[in-house]
Formats: C-alpha cells, sequence, structure tokens
C-alpha cells in the first residue's frame, strides 16, 4: 500500500514538472496524458513506473507542442505569455 501511495505522489510531481517545463500546453491536456500513460503501466513490478510515465509523457507533449502555434503568429513569435491553439495547416 506504501509503495502505491508513493508512486501516485511520485506521478502527481511529474504532472508539476511537465506543467512547468511545457507551459504553452494547457494544464489539462498535460494532466491528461500523464493519467493515460500512468494508467497504461499495469506490470507488476512498480519500482520504475513513474520514471518511465515521465518520460513517455514527455514525449507525448513534445509532439502535441510541436502542433501548437501561437495565436497572432503573424505579430508574435513563440514564447512565455502567449495563448496557443492547434495549428489549423495540419490535417485532421
Amino acid at each position: 500500500m506504501a509503495g502505491h501511495l508513493d508512486e501516485k505522489h511520485l506521478v502527481s510531481q511529474t504532472y508539476v514538472r511537465l506543467t512547468q517545463r511545457y507551459t504553452q500546453v494547457p494544464p489539462e491536456i498535460v494532466e491528461a496524458i500523464v493519467r493515460t500513460v500512468h494508467g497504461s503501466m499495469t506490470g507488476p513490478i512498480r519500482d520504475f513506473v513513474p520514471l518511465l510515465v515521465e518520460r513517455e509523457a514527455a514525449e507525448r507533449l513534445r509532439e502535441y507542442a510541436a502542433l501548437l502555434v501561437p495565436l497572432g503568429a503573424s505579430t508574435a513569435g513563440p514564447g512565455a505569455g502567449h495563448r496557443w491553439r492547434a495549428d489549423p495547416t495540419l490535417p485532421a
């Protein structure tokens, strides 16, 4: 039981780190990706699950962030404080 609580705590810390690293991605998306990845880890050995969750979630977030463009991209480059939206030029 204690191991399960430690795992949940470490995964919640992963969410915080990834939210801080991928500021252009809405926190709800970061949370959904972290939850999805964590939920997919079903093996009996749990020691490295938080690390694996962080790596897989970070990869998915990199891919997601690459699909984003800043609103008003013609007048402002990417950076902190910009609002983001999905790139409309990409196929659905």
